[in-house]
């Protein structure tokens, strides 16, 4: 009861600091987040210190410290953190927003203000009986447990939560393919220009997909890597550069990057990293090369697993977007299958450079 909850809270060591707590206070005088007040999850607070990271849950923030939600503190504090605040901080949503015009990857996960501001209270409530339900979740636990113990605390904890009752969309959209490349300038207050091309790539899972990861190591995994030895070392027009795979459920982008150093001509640094992406597509790798890049997938590989975290990490991830949580044991036998070849061909068939994205991000004074 009500009662009883309120008594736990004031009574337990762990929670007697946490009575004040905004989440809890915005429960009893909300109307947005009644129905999230009687969530087992929720009323699991006051009994197990467990639950106790859930109360820092951004979202969950957000929703208790807006009275009203006209404008979205929580979410707005985040955004700042994360992408305004950060340098190039708005690298992937200016970049995606053009690489897509119809799939809904064109649109930031975090948000834009002005639609946040735009939405109705009610359609935060309806997107959290839609998407926050047990049917369309997964709990991922690893480490050293009783499993039988282990099964009876998940069913006291989580088994009262109700199965959504609304249909969740799923988006089934194929992107068009680009018939052109499309450029643009990004002015900001970064100090150094940055150079970026994004290329459309298969998604995640798929046999090319390997391959172009790989690609990817080979362009830039390390001091040694193809672009850090001839733009950075060799010919000096860059502080940095990076290249990695964006791998999404559907297609997603891969993404060479360059800093430039102070004074560099932003096109100057964007054909020393094209000349090192055309010398793959004409003459390959080594073997020697390949031998190296796998050796790095394997390290990764092991590392990302290597504690209790990151295994229950990639079970989740595995069985969420794979439907096979056993890739964990294998899915590094796909890296293994890759060839000189393979990279060869992916770099030819989606390193193309009438289908990409070029932006500079510039600073402003700049203009």
């Amino acid at each position: 009861s009500s009662p009883q909850r309120a008594s736990a809270l004031a009574e337990h060591p762990v929670l007697s600091a946490f009575d004040e707590h905004p989440v809890l206070l915005a429960l009893a005088k909300h109307p947005v987040l009644l129905a999230f007040a009687e969530n087992p999850v929720v009323l699991a607070f006051a009994e197990h210190p467990v639950l106790l990271a859930f109360a820092d849950n951004p979202v969950v923030l957000a929703l208790a410290e807006h009275p009203g939600l006209p404008e979205h503190p929580g979410w707005s504090q985040e955004r700042r953190q994360r992408v305004d605040n950060q340098p190039y901080g708005n690298l992937i949503e200016e970049t995606m927003k053009r690489a897509y015009q119809q799939h809904p990857y064109r649109w930031p996960v975090i948000g834009s203000m002005d639609h946040l501001n735009a939405a109705e209270d009610q359609e935060f409530t309806d997107f959290y009986k839609t998407f926050y339900v047990p049917n369309n979740a997964v709990l991922s636990i690893a480490g050293d447990f009783d499993r039988k113990d282990l099964k009876e605390q998940i069913e006291a904890y989580f088994g009262t939560i109700p199965m959504g009752t609304a249909d969740i969309p799923r988006p089934d959209v194929t992107e068009a393919p680009k018939m052109k490349e499309v450029r643009d300038t990004i002015w900001g207050d970064d100090q150094l220009p940055l150079v970026l091309m994004a290329y459309p790539i298969p998604a995640e899972g798929t046999p090319d997909y390997y391959a172009v990861d790989l690609l990817n190591t080979a362009l830039s995994g390390g001091q040694s890597s193809r672009l850090n030895r001839a733009v950075v070392d060799e010919q000096e027009l860059a502080v940095f550069c990076g290249a990695f795979s964006f791998g999404l459920e559907d297609p997603g982008q891969t993404i060479a990057y360059a800093v430039a150093n102070i004074g560099t001509d932003p096109a100057e640094v964007e054909t020393a990293m094209m000349t090192e992406i055309n010398k793959v597509k004409a003459k390959g790798i080594s073997d020697s090369e390949l031998e190296k890049l796998k050796n790095q997938a394997e390290s990764f590989f092991v590392q990302s697993n290597s504690t209790m975290r990151g295994i229950a990490e990639s079970l989740a991830n595995y069985h969420m977007y794979y439907g096979d949580a056993n890739l964990i044991n294998n899915e590094i036998d796909r890296f293994m299958a890759v060839t000189a070849e393979d990279i060869q061909a992916a770099a030819i068939k989606y390193y193309n450079h009438d289908r990409r994205v070029v932006l500079y991000f510039m600073n402003e004074n700049a203009q």
